[in-house]
């Protein structure tokens, strides 16, 4: 199976370029993405089977890791912002739970949802070479004013302490 292709937007507008994951669930034996072009915001849902996720996790956890709004990648950090419900047999339950990362490109924080699983697998994916342009890295270094992290450019909240930033250069 070609996922690589199931993940191309469908609209003639786009010219197939890669959408990103917004919403990952596990049911049964196989993962429901709903997918977001970052171009023309076309969503829609791909179904792959879990028996073949070597082939497609490093496709998925590349694309996670950018923002549905601009495409631009965004930091792995994570920060988990709501817990969903449980869903599946009573021996294998599947929880899903929103995750935020704000994008120093557009300022968009999420939220994505994922299956707590299927999440675990992602994060231990290594990164692969970016499928969608990246943001130009900026020379000037943030941190935070309560606990002194350094912060992504443009960052809204410190991905340590959670504060609001007011983007000041120091």
């Amino acid at each position: 199976m070609d996922f690589e292709a199931q993940l191309k937007c469908k609209t003639h507008s786009c010219e197939g370029v890669l959408t990103i994951p917004i919403k990952i669930v596990v049911r049964g034996d196989l993962a429901i993405i709903m997918k977001q072009c970052y171009k023309c915001k076309h969503k829609d849902n791909v179904t792959f089977p879990i028996a073949e996720l070597d082939q497609w996790r490093s496709l998925i956890a590349d694309l996670f890791n950018r923002c549905e709004n601009c495409g631009m990648v965004i930091s792995p950090e994570w920060k988990i912002v709501s817990a969903g419900n449980m869903h599946g047999t009573p021996l294998q339950k599947h929880h899903n739970f929103g995750l935020a990362n704000p994008c120093f490109q557009c300022r968009r924080n999420g939220p994505k949802s994922v299956d707590t699983w299927l999440w675990s697998l992602l994060k231990e994916q290594p990164a692969s070479s970016p499928k969608v342009p990246i943001a130009p890295p900026l020379n000037t270094t943030l941190f935070c004013r309560y606990c002194g992290s350094s912060l992504l450019p443009g960052a809204l909240f410190c991905g340590e302490c959670g504060a609001e930033t007011d983007n000041r250069i120091v």
